[in-house]
């Protein structure tokens, strides 16, 4: 069930009364009891078969990476403070 269908059973009715729970133990006894017990996710990828690209040691936090979002984030600061700025024609 989607969120815009669960909303639309909910929202609107009349003296609705909001159930505040204690612990989360009681809220998911309550939630098996209604609903039924969760069941286990089904698989979207088979695993059989398929290989994993293994990652070469060493370059997951490169400093060339972490240079180049540095300089990202100095540069989009930069734009935004330009075009707050009372001086700045940005939108031609």
């Amino acid at each position: 069930m989607t969120w815009h269908e669960c909303s639309e059973q909910v929202c609107g009715v009349k003296n609705a009364i909001y159930k505040k729970y204690n612990n989360y133990d009681i809220v998911l006894s309550d939630f098996n009891s209604y609903f039924g017990a969760p069941t286990a996710p089904t698989k979207v990828f088979p695993t059989d078969g398929c290989e994993t690209i293994p990652l070469r040691p060493g370059n997951h936090g490169s400093w060339k990476n972490v240079v180049i979002m540095s300089l990202l984030m100095l540069v989009f600061g930069l734009w935004i403070r330009l075009c707050m700025s009372n001086n700045c024609n940005c939108s031609t």
